[in-house]
């Protein structure tokens, strides 16, 4: 009934257009709109959350990017595989890499996004912890999204340079140190348009990602391949 509550709330703003909780409702309900639109089943199940985990994430990067055409496109032929959380090493060639099993050591053959997780770490796209794990359910918040990211952008355009494109640089962000360890992160989705800050000029790095507003960065970043 998503129409009907949106129409609820603005009735509210009718009568009180101070009212915060109305106006942040809208907007949570467009974005909400916006993200489902023909999208399968499990995405608008994903949109619906308040807050995205990790295994969400490996599910949009998987369903939501083109994979294929993206490494196939990569500016080197001989892309390599860079130094990864389980121990990988930075420079040898992906054929080169020994074969062992990638799938995370918490994540069962029943888990729900088990397949994509696995397809996620086999590309490189995202990482696991040092000691194997992959932590499926951990929330992730902006700051980590925005780490995520990179990463991906990294493996994408096999240009490890983005990882240190901005040291140095002027923080635009009223809540983010340019000496946080994320700050080039989260210059790295901010200029590019993937992952703007808010309005008021923080970017809210420990804020909540919810499904909706992870879907329209997803789309953002689409549209830079």
């Amino acid at each position: 009934k998503y129409i009907e509550a949106q129409t609820t709330f603005q009735s509210i703003l009718v009568i009180d257009n101070t009212n915060v909780k109305a106006s942040v409702a809208i907007k949570e309900l467009a974005e909400y709109q916006a993200a489902v639109a023909g999208q399968s089943p499990e995405l608008k199940k994903i949109a619906k959350q308040k807050e995205i985990s990790r295994a969400d994430v490996a599910v949009l990067f998987v369903t939501e990017l083109p994979l294929d055409k993206i490494f196939r496109s990569s500016p080197r032929k001989n892309a390599i595989s860079f130094s990864s959380s389980d121990g990988g090493v930075m420079g040898k060639k992906e054929e080169e890499a020994p074969a062992s099993p990638v799938i995370a050591t918490d994540v069962p053959d029943t888990h729900w996004a088990r397949s994509f997780i696995e397809e996620a770490l086999q590309k490189g796209i995202i990482e696991k912890y040092p000691d194997g794990s992959y932590r499926p359910e951990e929330k992730v918040n902006r700051a980590e999204f925005a780490r995520l990211i990179e990463h991906f952008l990294v493996k994408a355009w096999d240009d490890k340079g983005l990882e240190t494109q901005y040291f140095g640089s002027v923080s635009p962000f009223a809540d983010v140190l340019n000496t946080s360890p994320i700050f080039n992160s989260i210059m790295t989705v901010s200029t590019r348009g993937i992952m703007p800050g808010h309005e008021d000029g923080t970017f809210g790095p420990l804020n909540a990602v919810t499904g909706a507003e992870s879907l329209n960065i997803i789309r953002n970043m689409k549209a830079k391949f």
